[in-house]
């Protein structure tokens, strides 16, 4: 199922992708009252855990933590 294989991509962090093939289910999407904006969260969130986590294993390495 489609909506399926965009969860995959949301889940693997394939965001470009994402939003390119977000592209083509627009007209059902669209139906979803704040879904674009829940996404765009979505992303946010994961990247900021992502950044914050690099950056706490990075100050862990430079004081040997």
């Amino acid at each position: 199922m489609r909506i399926t294989y965009l969860a995959n991509l949301l889940e693997q962090c394939q965001f470009k992708k994402f939003w390119q093939e977000h592209v083509d289910d627009q007209a059902l999407l669209s139906q979803i009252s704040g879904f674009d904006d829940s996404i765009r969260k979505f992303v946010c969130h994961v990247i900021n855990i992502t950044r914050s986590e690099e950056h706490t294993s990075e100050l862990q390495s430079h004081h040997d933590l």
